[in-house]
């Protein structure tokens, strides 16, 4: 009917068109495959999975409602040029009660633990709503700073547990917005960087895993690169960002500038090379 489903004969689902969409932003048009895209019917079925708290169903009749589902909507919408009122209504209000007592954010409202990567879906979100002035900007800075631990230099999802590479991206990208907004550096980008290169490479296999044990897969290898590019160019971001600003601006201040390691700076909200990004929001904006 529209939407994007996980492959042939599935049922539509948040996350299935949140990566469809990320991956054709990358493909620069070819094709005219943007122009493939059914807008309006993404749009139809965003309204429908969207709940009277806010918050959105993931999937029709069997889906959950977390702070993921909210990003993946409002990325999807955002970049699609569909981002209306009506989408919006209720959603910064769910998301300001996803904030827990730790500082991060949970995936439900007065529910869950302070996790990286619902923090990350909600400050992301409220980066595309306008609204990371009403929330503790302060106290999700401390929690940041307090995932990274000292003897390993990487990130861990949650209080007391142990080092994973994907949170290089969830929290470190979650840092990053924040230190755009103004809030100040709450992590150490460069000993993230130190163990990310020495401790999620293995020289006998290519590709990025989680810790020294395990073995690389795609997930980490994408996520740990993402975050090895927020820790290498992160401190090239100068512009403080505003909540009347867009989402889509937010590049660095060298406009060829590659990371050490070839790098292209990403946009820290959606996890995309910015010229890619900027180019697709265009096309249908």
């Amino acid at each position: 009917g529209g939407p994007f489903g996980g492959c042939i004969g599935q049922l539509p689902h948040l996350a299935s068109n949140y990566a469809a969409i990320c991956a054709l932003s990358l493909c620069d048009n070819v094709g005219n495959c943007w122009d493939k895209i059914n807008v309006a019917a993404i749009y139809r079925w965003l309204l429908s999975l969207k709940q009277e708290d806010g918050s959105f169903k993931t999937c029709l009749k069997v889906g959950e409602t977390d702070t993921r589902g909210v990003f993946c909507a409002l990325s999807v919408a955002s970049m699609l040029g569909i981002l209306t009122e009506e989408l919006c209504e209720g959603v910064e209000d769910f998301l300001v009660s996803c904030q827990s007592y730790e500082g991060g954010f949970g995936a439900c409202a007065h529910e869950d633990e302070a996790h990286g990567g619902y923090s990350f879906c909600a400050i992301a979100s409220l980066c595309i709503l306008g609204g990371l002035d009403n929330i503790d900007l302060s106290k999700l800075a401390l929690w940041c700073s307090q995932r990274q631990y000292n003897a390993e230099k990487g990130f861990c999802g949650r209080s007391n547990k142990l080092v994973d590479g994907c949170y290089s991206f969830w929290v470190g990208s979650t840092a990053a917005i924040l230190e755009w907004h103004g809030v100040g550096e709450c992590i150490n980008k460069e000993a993230l960087k130190q163990y990310i290169l020495y401790c999620c490479q293995n020289s006998k296999r290519p590709g990025l895993r989680d810790k020294p044990g395990t073995n690389p897969d795609f997930y980490h290898t994408n996520y740990v690169l993402l975050g090895l590019a927020i820790a290498e160019n992160a401190c090239f971001i100068s512009n403080k960002i505003n909540d009347h600003d867009s989402p889509f601006l937010i590049s660095p201040d060298h406009k060829d500038f590659r990371s050490a390691s070839g790098l292209l700076p990403i946009n820290p909200i959606y996890g995309l090379p910015v010229e890619n990004l900027y180019r697709f929001n265009q096309h249908f904006t």
